[in-house]
C-alpha cells in the first residue's frame, strides 16, 4: 500500500523499470544454454510485479481523487489501513494529520510505517475522530473490569486450554505479557490484540471475546458443522484445537504453489513404483515430495490434541495433517501413507473431512480405517506384505530371537523400508500375543525432522 507522495513517486519509477525489463524479456529469445521455461517464468514474475505496482498506484490515485468517501472499520485488523486510506482521501498529508492531533509529523510517519502497531488505544481513537472513520460498536468495548486474569479465565471456560492459548494462538510477544508475573504490563491494547488473534482463528466477534462474561463458544458443535464429519467421528472429542488445525491447513494451502496438473493416483502400485529405485526403498522425504508434486499439501503437528491426523479437501486440494510424538521415520511414513490412502480411496470430498479420533494403527477397526491401512501397506510393500512375512519367518527358522538380524536382510533384498517392515512384523506378532516391539524399535531409523525446515513439504 502506498502511504505518501514519496512512496507514490518511487512506485511510479519502479513500475517504469519493470515495464522496460518486461519488454526486453518479451522480445528476446532464450539462449541455447537457458531453458525456455526459465525465460517464461521470469516473464511471469515481472508481469506479476508490474500488475501489483499498477494496482497500488491506481488505489492511491483513486483515493486522491476522492472516489472513496466512506470508511468503516469492521475489526482491529482492518483499522490501520482504513485510517491511512481515509487520510489520503481527505487530501491530508502526514503533516496535516499531525497538526490535527497536535503531534509531530515524524510520530505520524512512524505510526503509519508500522500500521499503527505501537499506537495506544487512546491514540487510535483520536485518529479515528480526526479522520471521521466509522467503527463497529464492539471494537473498543472492554472496560477496566476486564483484567488479563478475567480475559484468560473466560477463554478457558469457553473451551480453549490456557497452554494452547498462550503457546499457539497468541503472538509470542503478547503471550509473554499474559504469563504469570507480567499481568501488570497488560492493558486494554494487549487484551484487544489477543482477542483479535483468537477471533481470526475461530471466526468469532471480538466483542464476544472481551465481554465480562465468558463467551458461549460451542467448539465441538462449530467443528462438526464446519467440517461435516462422517458418522463414525465422535463429535464430543472435538475441541478448539480442531478448528485451529483447520485454520492452519487453510493457511498452508493458500500459501502453497499454484495447483499443479498432476493428480494423486489412487493406485498404490503406481505410488510404490514412483517412490522406489534400485537399492533405494521408499523414504519419508521422497513420499513428501511426491505428494506435494501431486497436489497434496502436508502439515505435521506435534501438539497434543483431540485427534491424531486429518484429511481435508480445501479448494479442490487435499490437505493432510499428521501427528506423531516420535522422530522415527517409519511411523511418520505409515501415518502419511494411511492419510493418503483415505484421499486416494475417496473417503474425503469437498463436503466431508476425515478426522482420526483414534491413534493410527494397522490393527484399527472400521471399514474406512481398514481400507486406508491396507492401501498404506500395499504402497509400502507393493502388495507383497504376506510374502515378506513368510520370508522373514522362513529365514529365522521360527526362532523369534533371530528375527532382528533377518529384517534388514529381507528388507534390502526386497527393496522396502526396513523400519516399516519391522513395525509390520511387530504388529503381526502382537496379534499372536508375542511382544516384539522393543526389538522393532531398535531397528528404526530417525529420519529428517518432519517439523524442520529441510523438507520442502513441511
Amino acid at each position: 500500500m502506498i502511504k505518501n507522495e514519496r512512496q507514490y513517486r518511487v512506485t511510479k519509477a519502479q513500475l517504469r523499470a519493470f515495464q522496460e525489463s518486461l519488454e526486453k524479456v518479451e522480445s528476446m529469445e532464450a539462449p541455447p544454454d537457458v531453458e525456455p521455461e526459465l525465460l517464461t517464468a521470469t516473464q511471469a514474475a515481472l508481469s506479476a510485479q508490474q500488475e501489483e505496482l499498477q494496482a497500488d498506484l491506481e488505489e492511491y490515485e483513486a483515493l486522491q481523487r476522492g472516489e472513496v468517501s466512506r470508511f468503516v472499520a469492521e475489526s482491529l485488523s482492518d483499522l490501520p489501513r482504513i485510517l491511512i486510506k481515509a487520510r489520503i482521501a481527505l487530501g491530508l498529508t502526514q503533516r496535516d494529520l499531525a497538526a490535527r492531533l497536535e503531534a509531530k509529523e515524524q510520530q505520524v510517519q512512524r505510526w503509519e510505517a508500522t500500521d499503527y502497531e505501537n499506537a495506544s488505544i487512546e491514540t487510535l481513537k483520536q485518529v479515528i475522530k480526526a479522520l471521521g472513520v466509522e467503527t463497529r460498536g464492539e471494537l473498543f468495548v472492554p472496560n477496566e473490569r476486564l483484567t488479563p486474569k478475567v480475559f484468560l479465565r473466560n477463554l478457558v471456560s469457553a473451551g480453549i486450554p490456557k497452554d494452547f492459548l498462550l503457546n499457539r494462538l497468541l503472538p509470542s510477544n503478547v503471550a509473554t505479557l499474559f504469563e504469570e508475573g507480567n499481568a501488570l504490563q497488560v492493558g486494554l491494547r494487549e487484551i484487544l490484540s489477543a482477542a483479535s488473534a483468537v477471533s481470526r482463528v475461530f471466526g468469532t466477534q471480538i466483542g464476544d471475546l472481551v465481554s465480562i462474561q465468558p463467551p458461549r463458544l460451542a467448539f465441538a458443535g462449530i467443528a462438526a458443522t464446519r467440517f461435516k464429519l462422517p458418522a463414525r467421528a465422535k463429535v464430543g472429542t472435538l475441541d478448539a484445537y480442531m478448528i485451529y488445525a483447520h485454520y492452519l491447513a487453510a493457511l498452508v494451502e493458500n500459501c502453497a504453489d499454484p495447483v499443479p496438473s498432476k493428480a494423486l493416483p489412487n493406485d498404490w502400485h503406481t505410488i510404490h513404483k514412483a517412490l522406489t529405485r534400485p537399492g533405494e526403498p521408499m523414504t519419508l522425504a521422497s513420499t513428501l515430495r511426491y505428494l506435494w508434486d501431486h497436489n497434496v499439501v502436508v502439515l505435521p503437528l506435534r501438539d497434543e490434541g483431540a485427534f491424531h491426523g486429518a484429511v481435508w479437501k480445501i479448494r479442490g486440494r487435499f490437505v493432510i495433517i499428521v501427528k506423531q510424538k516420535t522422530a522415527l521415520e517409519a511411523r511418520w511414513l505409515f501415518d502419511l501413507l494411511h492419510e493418503a490412502g483415505h484421499a486416494a480411496s475417496g473417503h474425503v470430498t469437498d463436503d466431508t473431512a476425515l478426522i482420526e479420533d483414534q491413534p493410527i494403527s494397522p490393527d484399527a477397526h472400521g471399514n474406512e480405517e481398514e481400507e486406508a491401512n491396507e492401501w498404506a501397506e500395499d504402497a509400502l510393500f507393493d502388495g507383497d506384505s504376506s510374502l515378506l512375512e513368510d520370508a522373514c519367518v522362513q529365514a529365522c527358522g521360527g526362532r523369534l530371537q533371530r528375527l532382528s538380524g533377518i529384517i534388514s536382510e529381507v528388507a534390502k533384498r526386497s527393496n522396502v523400508n526396513a523400519g516399516a517392515l519391522a513395525n509390520h512384523m511387530a504388529f503381526r506378532l502382537a496379534a499372536e500375543a508375542k511382544q516384539w516391539w522393543g526389538a522393532a524399535h531398535n531397528l528404526q531409523a530417525e529420519g529428517p525432522d518432519p517439523n524442520g525446515t529441510k523438507i520442502r513439504a513441511i
